[in-house]
């Protein structure tokens, strides 16, 4: 899995996992690279991996490999959406590697139900959602710098249509995430009032079995946060990192 690289190897790294189809969505962090070494995996089915096929259990391994990989004795996490997923999962598979997460709008489930609902409905429109079209509203809203903006516009189009509801159905189980409870791996959970009820339920279930946790709640904002409230999230970041 190719990932981008910003900052010295030297520094400590960050593990940026990023929305579904979003490689640059925490481009605003990019400046980060003087103090930290950060390290974005562009997921199957997204960015300069566009052309593959997603699975999540696939990305999954591909992250964990690049991790273990970078022969760093920890790396710290920030996800969001799909991002904040991968930090669960991989607290349960490698808490060793990990010195804490910032984990933004998870989606873990009690059962399938409810993701598989939002997957069946996406699917009928995957083919819309990824035109040159939908691509460039996309843009209005995440305003990325000449660069980024290029790349998304060349690539978005290019998804595979199938990849679309699979960011839907292919969510973590609470039961395969219990784990988490058995690890010490300072966490940062963060969600916003208009996140769909099933990402808030999963701040909550997390919280109750890991009581430790830092949660943040953000009022009146939407899932959408980290890209129309961009200085509350870098400002919650700043914190998380202790800068």
């Amino acid at each position: 899995m190719y990932y981008a690289e910003y900052g010295s190897r030297g520094n400590p790294t960050v593990v940026l996992l990023h929305p579904a189809g979003l490689v640059d969505a925490y481009v605003d962090l990019y400046d980060l690279s003087e103090d930290y070494h950060l390290v974005i995996p562009h997921m199957y089915g997204s960015g300069r991996e566009v052309s593959k096929s997603y699975h999540y259990k696939e990305v999954e391994a591909e992250i964990i490999k690049i991790i273990k990989g970078l022969n760093k004795e920890k790396v710290i996490l920030i996800g969001h959406s799909l991002g904040a997923c991968l930090c669960v999962t991989l607290l349960c598979k490698i808490p060793e590697f990990i010195e804490k997460a910032f984990i933004s709008s998870p989606w873990v489930v009690p059962s399938n139900e409810v993701n598989r609902k939002w997957a069946k409905g996406i699917s009928k429109i995957s083919g819309l959602i990824k035109t040159k079209i939908v691509a460039r509203l996309i843009l209005k809203l995440l305003k990325y710098p000449k660069e980024q903006r290029d790349f998304f516009m060349d690539t978005w189009p290019k998804m595979l249509k199938e990849n679309i509801p699979r960011w839907y159905s292919q969510v973590p189980l609470q039961s395969n995430c219990i784990r988490i409870a058995n690890n010490r791996v300072p966490i940062t959970l963060v969600y916003a009032e208009k996140d769909i009820k099933s990402m808030r339920d999963s701040v909550s279930w997390i919280k109750e079995i890991r009581s430790d946790c830092k949660v943040k709640y953000l009022a009146g904002m939407g899932h959408d946060n980290p890209i129309t409230n961009k200085g509350t999230f870098r400002k919650n970041i700043e914190e998380f990192l202790k800068l």
